[in-house]
């Protein structure tokens, strides 16, 4: 089942790295270097949980790691 981003309302996002080439264990390793916790699930997905004193500033910060990441 796909549920419509536009109305979900969740701290949690899976997605999937194996298009970048990667193994989730590996972006994983990059990102806990930068300061920034995300484990994968298998193999090419991984999951983001946001906690309430994640502000948006760190939501981006977090999101610019993960693309210097996967495009290093």
């Amino acid at each position: 089942i796909q549920a419509d981003p536009q109305k979900a309302a969740t701290n949690i996002v899976i997605f999937d790295v194996g298009g970048a080439g990667l193994r989730s264990p590996e972006v994983s390793a990059r990102l806990k270097r930068r300061g920034v916790l995300i484990n994968g699930i298998d193999h090419r997905r991984m999951r983001a949980v946001t906690h309430y004193d994640v502000d948006r500033a760190a939501c981006a910060e977090a999101l610019e790691a993960l693309a210097e990441a996967v495009l290093s």
